[in-house]
């Protein structure tokens, strides 16, 4: 049977990540990076006080987006967890720290990072220097360290010059409920004239692939959690592999609802439709950003070692040299030995350094 010419895995998702994220070129710095899977040890959020009328001032998970220059009183809506993350007391000018490692250790798990919220109620106002002060030693800061299996490491976040770079901070007023102040020098929290006034600080960073681990089965790409993640991208790409059936047919997808089907019914008859599967589950993976693809996996009864990427070009590879491999089949053998690699990691058994 004729098949598809094999293109590299790495290329296709390479590709892929391009149209998605190819209009982000050349518009940012390189953000603080802490790789998955990091320990946070302390994260610390530094703000130095202009103004003190010796209030206590509250910390706040903010949830939902919002933009330096957009937000205001009224498109915010409160979107900000009641929880207090922490509190200090503003009774001193100058710095005060404040302990958010919980909070930093949830957006590194997973939970979006929409920056912290500084309230103190109906009491007599605060201000703080903002990311626009002149002196930038004052403006705020988020300290954090970390331990991977690499080591332990320190980073920093503070807006160094006057682009927004990785800070972003504005207050809203509610007397000014459309009022946008991005671009103040001065954060305030409190009552100003009668009307409260809050300030939000958010503080960007990226979440890589760790070593190791972070895979996802052949089943979660099948039920909601999984076929929610699933853009038309993806199918796109799985569509230039050479994917067998029961058959050793060629499939191609619409759409994920048909893909979703295609997992379903895979069966070990024909080892090829088995190796196809995980083989799509892992290019989701890496494509979504679940796995690093330059991770190292152990393979093989004799324990020897390779990269996802080759791994999955090794599969890829074969599946389009045999796309029908039955009991006795010779190449059979070889397949299922990928597809055992491609399941245990899968399943996060056999990565190297996880």
């Amino acid at each position: 049977m004729k098949r598809k010419n094999n293109k590299l895995v790495r290329t296709l998702i390479a590709s892929l990540a391009f149209g998605l994220n190819m209009s982000l070129v050349g518009t940012a710095a390189a953000l603080v990076e802490i790789p998955d899977g990091a320990v946070i040890d302390s994260a610390t959020l530094s703000v130095n006080v202009i103004i003190k009328n010796n209030q206590t001032v509250n910390v706040h998970r903010v949830t939902a987006d919002w933009s330096e220059l957009g937000v205001t009183w009224n498109n915010f809506g409160g979107s900000y967890d009641a929880a207090i993350v922490n509190s200090f007391v503003a009774d001193t000018y100058g710095l005060h720290l404040v302990d958010v490692t919980d909070l930093v250790q949830d957006w590194v798990d997973g939970q979006p990072n929409y920056g912290i919220l500084l309230e103190q109620g109906a009491t007599p106002f605060t201000t703080y220097a903002s990311s626009e002060y002149v002196t930038v030693a004052m403006r705020p800061k988020l300290e954090i360290d970390y331990t991977t299996t690499a080591g332990s490491f320190t980073v920093t976040i503070q807006r160094l010059g006057v682009a927004q770079e990785d800070v972003a901070d504005a207050y809203i007023w509610e007397i000014e409920p459309d009022g946008n102040e991005g671009l103040s020098d001065i954060l305030y929290t409190g009552l100003v004239n009668g009307y409260e006034k809050q300030a939000l600080i958010r503080f960007d960073f990226t979440t890589p692939p760790g070593d190791g681990g972070g895979g996802h089965t052949p089943g979660f790409w099948q039920n909601k959690n999984g076929q929610a993640l699933i853009e038309p991208g993806d199918i796109d790409m799985l569509n230039l592999l050479c994917l067998s059936d029961d058959d050793g047919h060629i499939d191609d997808f619409a759409d994920k609802g048909e893909f979703k089907r295609w997992l379903k019914k895979r069966r070990a008859t024909n080892m090829a439709y088995q190796l196809s599967g995980h083989l799509a589950a892992m290019m989701l993976n890496v494509s979504v950003g679940f796995v690093n693809g330059d991770a190292l996996v152990y393979i093989g009864e004799e324990g020897d070692m390779i990269s996802i990427y080759d791994l999955m070009d090794a599969a890829a590879t074969a599946l389009c040299e045999d796309g029908y491999t039955p009991s006795g089949d010779e190449n059979r053998d070889y397949q299922e030995m990928l597809k055992d690699a491609l399941d245990d990691a899968n399943n996060n058994l056999n990565w190297v350094n996880p």
